[in-house]
């Protein structure tokens, strides 16, 4: 049962942090000395969805005390990691005024979620199972 609220828990930490990081005011001041590493923003929707779509999984087969998750649980989680994607690249035009939305953006979160749902669901054919 704990490790039901752990999954739960990780999962609205990782959905809060990449609200709060998508949308909080974007510092415009870059020193151009520090190292550039081109389309790193891109790398960091990638990785912020593929967690989200691990921990979701995670969480979804908690909730459901399930031993091993079904296809179509998989896709009701990619599926919302990519809405919430959309959501939020609005909101980035709507709500704040230092950041535009990207459809780059949700391309990478796209890919983010895709791979973590490949990766949950690898580690289900493997018989490996999510302990």
């Amino acid at each position: 049962m704990l490790k039901a609220y752990i999954f739960r828990i990780t999962f609205i930490v990782c959905v809060v942090l990449i609200t709060f990081l998508s949308l909080a005011p974007l510092d415009v001041d870059i020193d151009p000395n520090k190292l550039q590493i081109p389309h790193l923003d891109k790398y960091v929707h990638f990785c912020f969805y593929f967690a989200f779509a691990v921990t979701g999984s995670l969480a979804c087969k908690e909730l459901l005390q399930m031993r091993l998750l079904k296809k179509s649980e998989l896709v009701k989680v990619f599926s919302g990691a990519v809405v919430y994607g959309i959501i939020i690249e609005i909101f980035q035009t709507t709500l704040t005024a230092t950041r535009q939305a990207d459809i780059l953006d949700v391309a990478a979160n796209t890919s983010g979620a895709l791979i973590g749902i490949i990766a949950v669901w690898c580690l289900k054919a493997t018989r490996i199972g999510l302990k």
